[in-house]
């Protein structure tokens, strides 16, 4: 799949306003372009649910509720150039390229993310 299910995966740069308000830890992904400013969805797991414990099923979340549109407050419009992108999620197939920085902004070093 390409096109419209194609999603970036990113991380907040350190000491950004996103990264203040978005939850350590969270997916975080938008569809890609060039504008200045980008709009995201995240999924923190606030609420402890067992089914959004990696990072990877927090991405997975995030991008369905961006690609369904739903109603949420994790949701917000950025400066693009405050986020390191990380990875792609094309349809259902999830490429993380930056192990990196997504193992420092979840905090960990697991290979469960």
């Amino acid at each position: 799949m390409t096109g419209h299910d194609l999603l970036v995966v990113l991380v907040p740069q350190p000491g950004t306003a996103a990264a203040h308000f978005i939850r350590r830890g969270s997916g975080v992904v938008a569809r890609p372009g060039v504008d200045r400013e980008v709009r995201v969805d995240y999924e923190g797991n606030l609420y402890g649910a067992a089914e959004l414990v990696t990072f990877e099923a927090r991405v997975r979340h995030a991008a369905g509720r961006l690609r369904e549109q739903y109603p949420t407050v994790a949701r917000g419009t950025f400066p693009r150039h405050t986020f390191t992108v990380v990875g792609t999620l094309d349809g259902d197939s999830l490429l993380i390229t930056d192990r990196a920085t997504v193992s420092a902004w979840c905090d960990t070093t697991r290979r469960e993310w």
